[in-house]
């Protein structure tokens, strides 16, 4: 993973929260334009459109958690200063 690696996964999980969101309440509009059933296809979706959003933000968000973990990390120790005495 790169410089931008952590950005990027943000943005990825940004763009699943908005795009559920969009997307259900999109499809609502949608329902109640073909069925005539303003408002709740809109509210129906924009409830169905949240709750999968957060849902699939919850799994990728904890793959990528699972990820940093299984990737080894190189800590370096402190720069020891030989003038100080201890």
């Amino acid at each position: 993973m790169g410089v931008g690696g952590a950005a990027g996964e943000g943005y990825r999980v940004l763009g699943q929260m908005l795009g559920g969101v969009l997307g259900g309440v999109g499809l609502g509009w949608l329902v109640d334009q073909l069925a005539h059933t303003s408002p709740w296809g809109l509210v129906g979706g924009l409830v169905i459109g949240t709750g999968l959003s957060i849902y699939s933000t919850v799994q990728t968000a904890s793959r990528f958690g699972a990820k940093a973990k299984s990737q080894p990390t190189a800590v370096q120790p402190p720069p020891v200063d030989e003038d100080d005495e201890a």
